[in-house]
């Protein structure tokens, strides 16, 4: 049986594991920092150091991808300007590669190695700077991932999203949207300087979303937390919502990403919203956070395998 190496290639980092094709068992991690790879050429070096002879690889990443040029033609948040071609150069190299969205990935990871993995309609979310989702049915990656994030919504609390546009639902449910709705507010009170999310970050421009939550759980009445994880609940729960609503019937909704970890403060509620206020024709899947520690590395071998 041949070696099953798994990338997953995102803005900080690319990682590199052998995987087990069957239980999904990692080896070893490999980190590489992506910024530093910022040509092709550098690239596609730093994974060849990693890669032994006659290895299949799968390749999760971010954007748009070309699966059957095994060409990323845009990757919104890493440094190589225009297409991205280490996957093709891998199999120029006689290397067997697949390559898929990093979305689809991880909704193949939990169908093979994960809940999933008896069967049934299996969809994955991702809580991050981002959101989006994808579903796997049977074991087998449906063949979109809807770019969710940009779906519309009207907060309380106005954001604009990272793309630019007013009204998406990705920044309401993202630390980046926590952040910025706490920014804008210690902008608009000048006078507040003594505040425990200031004082903690230092400046308004270095407030994170883990200063806004873990001012929350020491005062949940105080502004600006108060109303920021109130704005958040209810977009995690539209979002949740959506998902089971897209794809419905689902038996199973995994959510991922480093909101998640946050989960009692926003994930708990969110999901007990969505079950006192749904549609009685909706079935209500089983929801839990992932529990596959490398979704990305596991989710592009169980693709690999998968198309075999």
């Amino acid at each position: 049986m041949s070696i099953c190496i798994g990338i997953d290639y995102g803005g900080t980092q690319t990682r590199i594991a052998e995987v087990d094709p069957v239980s999904g068992e990692l080896g070893e991690l490999v980190r590489l920092p992506s910024p530093e790879l910022d040509t092709n050429a550098k690239l596609t070096a730093a994974i060849l150091a990693h890669i032994p002879e006659g290895a299949e690889i799968g390749i999760s990443a971010a954007g748009a991808i070309d699966e059957d040029a095994l060409v990323i033609d845009y990757a919104p948040n890493t440094p190589i300007e225009g297409p991205t071609t280490f996957g093709a150069e891998l199999a120029a190299r006689g290397h067997r590669v697949r390559m898929l969205n990093d979305m689809r990935a991880a909704a193949q990871a939990e169908a093979r190695y994960g809940v999933g993995r008896d069967g049934g309609a299996v969809a994955v979310a991702t809580y991050s700077t981002g959101y989006n989702c994808a579903l796997a049915i049977d074991g087998k990656v449906q063949p979109f991932a809807p770019e969710a994030g940009h779906f519309i919504y009207r907060g309380e609390l106005p954001l604009t999203c990272g793309c630019g546009a007013e009204h998406h639902l990705e920044p309401y449910v993202s630390g980046s949207g926590a952040a910025w709705l706490a920014q804008r507010w210690f902008r608009e009170h000048p006078a507040i300087t003594d505040h425990p999310i200031l004082v903690a970050a230092g400046s308004v421009e270095s407030i994170k979303a883990y200063h806004v939550y873990r001012a929350y759980r020491e005062d949940p009445t105080a502004e600006p937390q108060r109303s920021i994880r109130e704005e958040q609940v209810r977009a995690i729960a539209t979002s949740i919502t959506m998902v089971y609503a897209l794809y419905n019937p689902l038996d199973h909704l995994v959510l991922m990403g480093s909101q998640t970890k946050d989960w009692d403060l926003l994930f708990a509620p969110a999901i007990a919203a969505t079950a006192a206020e749904r549609y009685p024709g909706h079935r209500i899947p089983t929801i839990a956070r992932t529990q596959l520690p490398e979704i990305g590395v596991q989710g592009a071998v169980a693709y690999l395998v998968a198309t075999r």
